[in-house]
């Protein structure tokens, strides 16, 4: 899919990208955890960092689509969702 969702005037939702906006830092955390030596204290510290990143990024995620679902909520009168199967469509 390209879009998170289109409304009925046309106008395409696009996906967030939070995680593609902090995988540069991802990939520093990581880097910085590799070359840390295996159960060392520093080890669980790059490790925590790590963990923190991710949760930023769910809760961005979260965030962004309770603020749609409450911009929709008060914009529409009525919201209809349709349930596609994609596998069935692409063959």
């Amino acid at each position: 899919m390209k879009h998170l969702g289109v409304l009925s005037t046309g106008e395409e939702l696009d996906y967030p990208e939070f995680y593609k906006s902090n995988l540069e830092k991802l990939q520093e955390k990581s880097r910085l955890l590799s070359l840390c030596t295996p159960k060392s204290h520093n080890s669980l510290k790059r490790k925590n960092d790590i963990a923190r990143l991710h949760v930023l990024i769910r809760n961005a995620r979260v965030d962004y689509l309770n603020k749609l679902a409450k911009k929709l909520a008060d914009n529409y009168d009525f919201i209809i969702i349709e349930t596609l199967d994609l596998q069935a469509m692409s063959t």
